[in-house]
């Protein structure tokens, strides 16, 4: 449906991955779109109600949306050169 439309996609990113939901969906649709994968970020215990966002709080979600993070960056600084 992305293709039909042409909208732009700079790669995948899977959410939501571990023991409820598995994890690898996101790179084998990567791969079977010929797109980037750009990382996976989990559903930990971690998210729950506190004083401040988890991505603060925890030094395991905060490196997992960095990664994230800096690949998207890579891939718009790509993009931007090939623009150029």
């Amino acid at each position: 449906m992305i293709r039909k439309l042409k909208v732009g996609v700079l790669g995948i990113v899977e959410n939501y991955t571990g023991e409820i939901f598995g994890e690898g969906a996101g790179a084998d649709l990567a791969t079977e779109m010929d797109l980037p994968f750009l990382g996976s970020l989990s559903l930990r215990s971690d998210y729950r109600d506190t004083s401040q966002p988890t991505v603060l709080s925890s030094p395991e979600v905060m490196d997992e949306y960095r990664e994230v993070a800096e690949r998207v960056k890579a891939g718009l600084a790509a993009l931007a050169a090939d623009k150029a």
